[in-house]
C-alpha cells in the first residue's frame, strides 16, 4: 500500500501523531503492567499457606490456618476400672443367665457358653491392661500392635473351653453341642472381622497422642462388640430351629 504523502492535509497529519503517540504511551503501560506482574510473582499467596520467592530463589511456607497451641491428652485413673470390665461382669452375673429361652436345656447350653466367653475376655482384657499401664510407670514404651493377637488367643480359648465344658443336668453330663459352636462362629464371624479391622486402623492412626489413648478407643470398641455377641448367640438359637434342641435330647437318652 502506497501513501500519498502530498495529499494528506493538516487535519490528517494531526490524526496520524496523535496515533503514533497513542501507541507509544500504550506501550510504556504494557511495560509498567508486565514489571509490576513480575513483583507479585515473587510472592503467591492461597488461602491456606503463602510461598514467598527470596532473591536467592529459596522458599519460605508460612501457614495461615489458626495455630493450635499442642495440649497433652492424660487418662485420669487406671484403665482396670473402666466401666468395660464392669459391664462385662454384669453380663456374666446378671444378663446372661436372665436371658429368655424357653427350653430349659438350651438355656443351659448357651449360658454355659456365653459365660465361659465372657470370663476369657474380661480376664485377658484385664491382665494386658494392667501388664501395659505397669510397663508406662516403669519407662518403657508400650505398643497396641499386638492386642490384635491376645483377641485371637481369646477366641481360641474360649472355644476350647467351650467344647471341653462338662455341664451336670439331671444326673447326667451335658456338652455344648457343635452345631450350636459353629452357628454362632458363622453369625458372629462378621463382628468379629469388623474388630480386628477396628482394632488395626486405631492401632495405626497417627491422630492419637500415645498408645494409651488408643487402648482406651479399642476398649471403648470392644463395648459395642460384646454387647453384639448376646444378639448373635439368640441369632444362632433361632436358626438352629429344632437342630439344637434335637442334639440335646440324643445327650440325655445316652
Amino acid at each position: 500500500m502506497n501513501i500519498d504523502f502530498n495529499n494528506i492535509n493538516f487535519y490528517g497529519f494531526l490524526a496520524i501523531t496523535i496515533i503514533v503517540f497513542a501507541l507509544v504511551f500504550l506501550g510504556f503501560g504494557v511495560i509498567l503492567i508486565l514489571k509490576n506482574l513480575s513483583r507479585n510473582l515473587k510472592k503467591i499467596k492461597t488461602p491456606f499457606l503463602e510461598l514467598e520467592k527470596s532473591d536467592d530463589n529459596k522458599q519460605s511456607i508460612e501457614t495461615e490456618l489458626p495455630q493450635i497451641n499442642e495440649k497433652k491428652f492424660c487418662i485420669k485413673k487406671s484403665l482396670t476400672r473402666h466401666p468395660f470390665f464392669e459391664l462385662m461382669q454384669y453380663f456374666i452375673d446378671i444378663a446372661i443367665p436372665q436371658l429368655e429361652i424357653s427350653h430349659e436345656l438350651k438355656k443351659i447350653v448357651v449360658t454355659e457358653f456365653l459365660i465361659i466367653k465372657f470370663t476369657v475376655f474380661k480376664t485377658i482384657l484385664y491382665d494386658y491392661i494392667a501388664n501395659q499401664e505397669q510397663i508406662l510407670i516403669s519407662g518403657g514404651v508400650v505398643s497396641t500392635d499386638d492386642i490384635n493377637e491376645i483377641f485371637l488367643n481369646g477366641i481360641k480359648e474360649y472355644n476350647s473351653l467351650a467344647r471341653e465344658k462338662e455341664i451336670k443336668h439331671n444326673g447326667r453330663i451335658i456338652k455344648i453341642p457343635e452345631i450350636f459352636i459353629k452357628k454362632f462362629d458363622k453369625w458372629h464371624s462378621p463382628h468379629v472381622e469388623l474388630t480386628f479391622q477396628s482394632i488395626k486402623d486405631i492401632s495405626n492412626n497417627d491422630i492419637y497422642p500415645d498408645e494409651m489413648m488408643k487402648l482406651l478407643s479399642i476398649i471403648e470398641m470392644f463395648m459395642i462388640a460384646f454387647k453384639l455377641t448376646i444378639s448373635d448367640a439368640m441369632i444362632s438359637i433361632n436358626e438352629l430351629n429344632g437342630q439344637l434342641e434335637k442334639e440335646l435330647n440324643i445327650q440325655i437318652e445316652r
